[in-house]
Formats: C-alpha cells, structure tokens, sequence
C-alpha cells in the first residue's frame, strides 16, 4: 500500500510540475509541411516554406525586388498577410530597440500598424512577449484594436529577421491557409543556409 501511495504521488508531482502545465506555453500542432512550396534567396541565403495555394510575391522599393522582403498571402487586396523584412547581422534585440526609427523601407513590426499611435492610446492595446518557434526565440508585439479585442498585428522579431502577421479581420485561429496555425508553420520552416554576418 506504502509503495501504491508513493507511486501515485510521483504521478500527481510529474503532472503537477509539467513545463506546460501553467506556463500557457503549449506548443501548436504543426501543420504538414512536406508538400509546401519552398521558395529559396540565394542572395540573402535563405529559404522558406508556404502553402502551394498562397501567393509568394518578391516586395520593396522599385529596384529592390531581391528577396530582402517579401510577402505570402491569398493574392487579394484585401486580406491576411505575411510580410517579411531581413536584416542580415542585426540581433532581433537591435532591430527591436531601432523598430521606431524609419530606415527608407516599412518600420519593421507592429511598429509601422501604430506609427502615428501612442501605446494604450488611440484605440489600440499593445502587448509585448517572447515566444520560440521552430527552436527560435523571437521578440514578439501584438496590436489590438480595443473596440473589439481582434488582433490588428503580430509581430516576431528574430536575429536577422523580422516577420509581420496582418489577419485583416480573418479568423486568427481558424485552421485554414493564412490563420495562424500555417502562418506559424511558415515561420517555423524559415532558416537561413549559411551563418549571419
């Protein structure tokens, strides 16, 4: 009975102490990413992973087309985005400390959704994280519109790179091809092919 008791004690303390069990932290269920579309820079040496049914389209200035940005999206107007910026050689803590700071392209995260806004102000609630994805810690900042709670923006800053998730009034959790389960699946399958300068 002693050796019952002490067993059932090990089980409660394991499950009790389980590093998701209260952190809120628990990993998503990944998509299947072996059919994707693999999209490869080897300018900026990097590839990503999307999706065949999404629109893959170089961004930047006239010019600069090169795969410095670029965005993943249902190809419409209107709707949600995936924007991507990178920064070759910056750690994210740089590219998050200078995110104010225009540099001739879009401010890098949900910086730019509330250029002209102040934090908690203006209708918008800021919020600011850190989350690993695809054994990656990023900087992570969410705007809210606050008159219905919906996410305006999420922004994950990574060393080198910064990707900006635009729902557009989409469903964010809905489990289809740009709610945040893919997008995330996107994120995760990002590497780059040689080390950072």
């Amino acid at each position: 009975m002693k050796a019952l008791l002490l067993s059932a004690s090990a089980v409660i303390c394991v499950f009790l102490w389980s590093p998701y069990m209260f952190s809120g932290d628990v990993p998503d269920a990944q998509p299947d990413i072996r059919q994707w579309t693999t999209y490869r820079n080897d300018e900026y040496g990097y590839e990503i992973k999307h999706p065949a049914g999404l629109e893959f389209l170089l961004t930047g200035g006239e010019g600069k087309r090169d795969g410095r940005e670029f965005q993943i999206s249902l190809g419409t107007v209107y709707g949600p985005r995936l924007h991507c910026t990178l920064y070759p050689g910056l750690s994210a803590e740089t590219i998050f400390r200078d995110r104010w700071k225009p540099s001739g392209g879009m401010v890098p995260g949900i910086a730019g959704i509330i250029w002209n806004s102040v934090k908690d102000s203006l209708g918008w609630r800021y919020e600011l994280s850190r989350q690993t994805i695809g054994g990656k810690v990023a900087i992570v900042e969410e705007a809210r519109w606050l008159p219905s709670g919906g996410l305006t923006g999420r922004s994950l800053i990574f060393d080198g790179v910064v990707f900006v998730y635009a729902p557009e009034a989409f469903s964010v959790e809905a489990d289809d091809l740009m709610g945040w389960p893919t997008v995330r699946g996107m994120i995760s399958s990002f590497r780059f092919l040689r080390e950072q300068e």
